[in-house]
């Protein structure tokens, strides 16, 4: 917003107010833009400094190498080393300026120039890391960017010619053109080489898949081929050896052995090319593959049996238990709570009493018994034997009634 709102106007209308302090804290920057023309702005800066440093970098890494170098000793370039050591020392600056992210958001573009103009507002200039300012940065390196911007013409203008023989070289080997061929065309061909190569790339990728399904095609149909000449054969052999070999096997003897070989080498003939078909549709590799899936699956299929056949055991012992198992669980329970009711009940009783005693200890003994027994869910438990164990009981608790003077218990 361009214009200042007064406080009076915003104090009368506290719609407008709440409204004001939204945009301003939502939609604007603080030197009033919205906020996303303030995010342009920055990505504008950043892609002129990245501009800036990645044309540093190719050209630091162009004259690294040795044919380069040979090339402007070549040149009579004297001042090779010194302008390796300014590129140097401006990628430092470069990647140092990158390691501290120094990209303030409230500067505008008329405040820093990246070849190191400085801004006349000191303040606007935000501390970086250790202290460290852009304003200082510039500094140290203003000298080497002056220098190295008198040499960058000749250097991109030697890297542009060279690139342009390799273009050319590389044109000529392609399209087995002359000596005397036009540059310019050489390098509108050289340019026009990728789509090509992209091109010619894409079809040899289509012709391999379509050889792979021809080969398949092709192993199909043999298949088919030597079915019908085998059934073709069959019959063949059937009518010679109805009419041929039995009417005439004493006429022409020798003949009948003579075409009886013929026939036999074209079927070992036919064998042989069904067998070099197979070897070539089944390669080492397919077999070695297939093998490996039929042991798995073998292996799987032998894991799944033995599961099943256990759940089977485990179903039908279920199924033979039924009922019952159920019922004498039931049975065997409540036997257990009838124990333990005449323990509580002797308990009260005089325990010196030899008698009680005795009895207290059977009754411990039946009740471990009846335990082990529900444990064990596996054992097949007869009804008539926990008929005798309640009868047994039922004896024990008639020959100790309770004789004491105590109070009976309570029921459980």
């Amino acid at each position: 917003m361009s214009d200042i709102i007064k406080q009076a106007v915003l104090t009368t209308n506290p719609n407008l107010a709440e409204l004001y302090e939204q945009l301003k804290t939502l939609y604007l920057a603080p030197d009033g833009t919205t906020k996303a023309l303030a995010k342009e702005i920055d990505q504008e800066e950043f892609i002129k400094e990245r501009t800036e440093y990645l044309e540093n970098l190719t050209l630091y890494n162009a004259l690294q190498p040795s044919l380069l170098q040979a090339y402007l000793k070549n040149t009579k370039c004297k001042e090779h080393e010194k302008i390796s050591e300014t590129l140097d020392k401006v990628l430092c600056f470069a990647e140092s300026k990158q390691y501290l992210n120094f990209r303030p958001i409230d500067l505008s573009l008329n405040n820093v120039d990246f070849k190191g103009t400085e801004a006349d507002d000191d303040d606007a200039i935000t501390i970086g890391l250790l202290g460290l300012t852009e304003k200082e940065l510039f500094k140290r390196v203003e000298k080497e960017l002056d220098y190295l911007n008198q040499f960058k013409k000749i250097i991109l203008n030697s890297i542009e010619s060279k690139l342009t023989d390799q273009c050319e070289d590389i044109a000529k080997l392609y399209y087995c053109l002359g000596e005397d061929t036009n540059s310019k065309l050489l390098a509108t061909k050289a340019f026009q080489l990728d789509q090509v190569l992209t091109r010619k790339h894409e079809e040899l990728r289509m012709s391999k898949i379509s050889l792979i399904e021809n080969q398949i095609r092709l192993g199909e149909r043999i298949t088919t081929y030597l079915k019908v000449m085998k059934e073709i054969l069959k019959n063949l052999w059937e009518l010679i050896e109805e009419f041929k070999y039995h009417h005439e096997k004493e006429k022409n003897k020798a003949f009948n052995d003579y075409f009886a070989g013929i026939v036999r080498s074209i079927v070992l003939k036919l064998k042989v090319l069904r067998l070099q078909a197979i070897m070539n549709v089944y390669d080492k590799e397919t077999i070695e593959s297939l093998s490996v899936i039929r042991k798995e699956l073998v292996k799987e299929e032998n894991e799944k049996n033995i599961l099943m056949k256990n759940l089977n055991n485990q179903l039908m012992e279920y199924q033979n238990i039924g009922d019952e198992f159920e019922q004498i669980i039931q049975m065997y329970s409540d036997i257990v709570k009838e124990i333990e009711t005449t323990q509580d009940d002797i308990s009260r009783i005089k325990p010196t009493d030899p008698t009680v005693k005795q009895v207290i200890n059977k009754l411990n003994e039946r009740k471990q018994f009846i335990i082990e027994d529900l444990d064990d869910t596996h054992l097949f438990i007869d009804a008539k034997a926990v008929e005798e164990v309640k009868i047994e009981v039922e004896k024990l608790l008639e020959e100790n009634t309770y004789k004491s003077d105590l109070p009976p218990p309570n029921e459980k």
